[in-house]
């Protein structure tokens, strides 16, 4: 979550506490959301591009750790290509039939990171 405005990044906003019952506050505060890119990555050596086949996933899908979210067409095989984290599809950047070359984001997902702190 970036901003082009520096002056409301250390301004914290009172409107959360009146909207928001103090069991929702104590989950804002344990759970942070982030917004990742998941690119493509090399699929065999010397290879530089795949063709989307199929997408598993649509935006607005939950998914899990190594499940299926496409799969890929190189000149050598085809590819199912699975998640590196759990989280929810934003955004899905090409098409069946487009190529994407190494490198470029394949969706754009939100995961959620627990902050654990234990006291004893």
């Amino acid at each position: 979550f970036s901003s082009s405005s520096s002056s409301s990044s250390s301004v914290f906003s009172l409107q959360s506490y009146s909207s928001s019952s103090p069991q929702n506050l104590l989950l804002q505060q344990q759970k942070k959301s982030k917004l990742i890119s998941f690119p493509l990555a090399q699929t065999g050596e010397g290879i530089a591009e795949c063709e989307i086949i199929k997408w598993f996933i649509k935006v607005g899908d939950k998914v899990e750790q190594f499940e299926p979210i496409c799969e890929v067409q190189s000149d050598k095989a085809n590819i199912e290509i699975t998640s590196r984290h759990s989280g929810t599809v934003k955004t899905i950047c090409f098409e069946p039939g487009d190529i994407a070359e190494v490198g470029a984001t394949l969706i754009e997902m939100e995961v959620v990171q627990e902050e654990e702190e234990e006291e004893e």
